[in-house]
Parts: C-alpha cells; structure tokens; sequence
C-alpha cells in the first residue's frame, strides 16, 4: 500500500500561451517543483524546447510529463482515416524527441477523440490499440513511458473494462483523469486497474460533464478516492490539470500557484478544501450578486 506523503505536488501548464521564465520563478517558491507540459493545439508546433530546459534547470522544476496533442480530425489515435492516423503518429513522434532531449519522462496521450457511435466502438478500440502499441514501441527507444488517458462521453476509456482493454500491451500504463469518470464510481475504476496508473489529472466535477474545478468545488469524495489509490500503490505525482483562469461554468478569481499548494496540503493530511469558487448551477454568493 502506498502512502499519500510521498505523492509530489505537480501542475499542468494548461497553456492557452507559451509559459515564460516567471512562470517558472515563481512555481518553487509555492513548493511547486513538477510539471506537465501541456498546450493548446496550435501551440505545439511552436513550443520552445530549450527555453523551456533552461528555466526548468535554473529554478528546479521536474519536467514530469508531455500531454500530446488531440484534436478529432488532426490529432487522434482512433480516426477511421489512416491518414489522420499515421500524421497523428508523425507529429507525436516529433513531439516525444524533442521532449524526450529535454529530460521529460512520460507521454500522456488521449486514446480517441469524439464522438464515436456505439456500432464503431469495436473498430474504433482496435485502431487505437495499434496505435498505442506503435507509441509504445517508440517511447521505448526514448527510454519513457506512455500513459493513456481515461476520458468521457463517447471517447474510448470512458468506462473501467475500456482501460482494461487499452491496456492490454503491457508497456501502456494509465493516466487517471479524476473528473473525465462518467460511468461507474472512482473506487471500482480504480480498483480495476491497479497497478496501472502512473500519473493524475486531479480536478473535480459535478458528475454530469468533465469541469477540471478544484478539489473542493465540485462532488468528488476526495478521502475515499486517495484511500483508493493508496490501496492501489499509485506513486506518482499528484498532479492538477486545473488552468489557472476560471472555466466558465465556475465562478471564481484567476488561481496562482500558492492555490495549488494549499488544496493539496489540505487534501494529503485528510482535510477539506477551502472552496473557491461556485459553479454556476448553485446559488450564487452574496458578493457575486
């Protein structure tokens, strides 16, 4: 069994824009010292590999983890065109080289985009698990791993036996995305897949449509889900995929990195959350108002 006291605070860059050389000042003074490199699609062609190893050198920032692009008829594993499919590939592995030369050590990719109808999930699941295994192959010549992402709706992971399936070549490994689950309770999921999961995308959501909220805004039980991970040896980061300006559907102010470091200091010593903002289907704050 694993212990939460050994999960490290980590953050998505959820970048809309290039994250600049402040950004990574500022990150260990508010004991954030992992991250995942992760961008907005017509970003990635862009991303500034040697600026970004050089502020991650000089403030002692782990570079953790590249979230892949995705994109449904640009970037997707799954898409019925093998032409998609094969650029899709191209791209990554374009991505995952230079990644890989800046010391980056995991791959997170979405299996599939959306929507995919009922009568192609089957046809749609094996495109994927080719796809994955040829990403595999390659994050082994590049000494990384490759963690697939559950995720909602109709995409493929969005239910526990789809991750079992995805994850049938043993090199993948899971990505848990905390607020992607739809279908079924953290606890069975996670208990599904033991042993498999390698990294987090920690947000919370009001069990109707993925929000990437913070912890303690929306519904999730975060005590019986970090018991089910320690019951599941997860040993990885603790890692929020939460950009730092509002989604629409919460109201509150821009988060800073110090934010970050608060709700997972009361989250890994059993507390809850401060709540900072109100998503929008509840009654809003008198000072709102």
């Amino acid at each position: 069994m694993s212990d939460r006291s050994h999960w490290p605070l980590a953050v998505s860059l959820c970048s809309r824009t290039h994250p600049t050389e402040n950004d990574f000042s500022e990150m260990p003074e508010a004991g954030v010292k992992t991250v995942e490199l992760s961008y907005a699609f017509a970003l990635y062609s862009e991303i500034e590999w040697k600026n970004i190893q050089i502020y991650s050198q000089r403030y002692g920032v782990t570079l953790w983890s590249l979230h892949l692009p995705f994109e449904p008829q640009k970037a997707n594993p799954a898409h019925p065109d093998p032409a998609v499919r094969t650029e899709t590939f191209r791209f990554d592995r374009e991505l995952a080289e230079k990644a890989a030369d800046i010391g980056v050590k995991v791959l997170v990719v979405h299996p599939s985009a959306e929507p995919i109808e009922d009568s192609d999930h089957t046809e749609s699941m094996k495109r994927a698990k080719e796809w994955l295994s040829k990403l595999a192959d390659l994050a082994d010549t590049l000494g990384m791993k490759v963690a697939v992402e559950n995720l909602p709706r109709t995409c493929l992971g969005r239910k526990a036996e789809d991750m079992t399936e995805l994850l049938e070549d043993s090199r993948l490994s899971a990505c848990f995305d905390t607020n992607h689950l739809l279908y079924g309770s953290h606890k069975d999921f996670i208990r599904t897949i033991t042993g498999r999961i390698l990294t987090l995308h920690v947000s919370d959501y009001d069990f109707i449509n993925e929000r990437h909220w913070l912890p303690g805004e929306g519904k999730i039980d975060w005590p019986e889900l970090i018991s089910a991970l320690e019951k599941a040896d997860y040993n990885g980061p603790w890692l929020y995929e939460i950009s730092r300006k509002p989604e629409k559907t919460i109201v509150r102010r821009q988060l800073v990195w110090k934010d970050y470091a608060k709700n997972h200091a009361a989250l890994m010593t059993g507390k809850t959350p401060e709540r900072f903002g109100f998503p929008l289907s509840d009654p809003l704050p008198m000072w709102v108002e």
